[in-house]
């Protein structure tokens, strides 16, 4: 299966020096976004295998005055893989793979040490202060899981 979604947020205001109207991406917003799902059954050894995933287009992210951080998030893609074996109808295993490419957003959070920014004269030219709305993806990088799944009557 693959699916997609194309997006065009905007906000659209009028400039009141020339009436002319301006139109304003909205940030957080990817233009476009993809996700799949396979699966492959082997039934002799009652095997299943999925592999599913989604693709995002960079989109505008909130930046603050003097920010080293990008304007825009990068194209990113976040993939798993499962493996489920099957005993019966009532006892099931898997193992699973999340997020095979490590994907991490950089910095998605400004002065991670200081959230109640008592530190803000303290090595910080740019008077930053503590700020996590830059985030776009999942934190979480590779992790694998395991699981049993039984049906009780």
């Amino acid at each position: 299966m693959l699916g997609g979604t194309l997006m065009d947020v905007y906000l659209k205001e009028e400039n009141p020096l020339d009436n002319a109207m301006i139109k304003t991406r909205q940030i957080q917003t990817p233009y476009i976004t993809g996700n799949w799902t396979m699966s492959y059954t082997i039934n002799k050894m009652d095997l299943t295998l999925d592999y599913t995933g989604t693709i995002t287009s960079p989109m505008g992210l909130p930046v603050v005055p003097n920010d080293f951080r990008s304007e825009y998030s990068p194209w990113f893609s976040i993939q798993n893989v499962q493996i489920t074996k099957k005993f019966n109808k009532e006892f099931e295993i898997y193992f699973g793979l999340k997020n095979l490419l490590n994907f991490r957003p950089e910095d998605p959070i400004l002065r991670p040490f200081d959230p109640f920014d008592k530190k803000i004269n303290v090595d910080n030219p740019y008077g930053y202060t503590f700020d996590p709305t830059y985030n776009y993806a999942a934190l979480q990088g590779f992790r694998c899981f395991l699981g049993v799944r039984a049906e009780l009557k």
